[in-house]
């Protein structure tokens, strides 16, 4: 998703879905962002939250706060 808001692509009616997405978010990608970049970066921050949030479910499990 990261990488069709930075750049849509060409394919008509699919570019022009992602592009209205961007613009009803009010997103602009920075010129020197690049969809690759952009995609790792989010996966990044989605797999520490995820990681994050796994971990306290564990922890709260082991302590018999969780069922």
């Amino acid at each position: 998703m990261a990488y069709q808001l930075i750049y849509p692509g060409s394919i008509p009616g699919w570019s022009d879905l992602w592009a209205g997405l961007a613009q009803a978010l009010g997103f602009v990608a920075p010129g020197w962002l690049g969809s690759t970049l952009g995609s790792i970066v989010v996966s990044a921050v989605a797999a520490a939250g995820l990681g994050a949030i796994d971990t306290a479910v564990h922890r709260r499990r082991a302590e018999g706060r969780l069922a």
